[in-house]
């Protein structure tokens, strides 16, 4: 699952996919450029790419800025 995350990272990051690669769990991602508006995007592509759909009440920003969130978030989902 953080080899699928991670490579998603690198194409809505638009970071070099050795920098992503590197990210510890518990790193904020908004050191590697992720917005508002970027975390959209990361949502419509963890939505497509693991067949969930994110729950209103969990398309908060906060939810979406470390790689570890971002696994939570995916397995409340499934």
């Amino acid at each position: 699952m953080r080899e699928t995350i991670l490579k998603i990272l690198t194409e809505v990051l638009e970071e070099n996919s050795a920098d992503i690669y590197l990210i510890e769990n518990d790193e904020d991602l908004i050191h590697y450029n992720l917005n508002s508006i970027k975390s959209i995007h990361l949502i419509i592509h963890l939505e497509d790419e693991f067949g969930i759909e994110v729950n209103d009440e969990d398309l908060l920003f906060e939810n979406f800025n470390t790689v570890e969130k971002i696994i939570n978030i995916i397995r409340k989902n499934q």
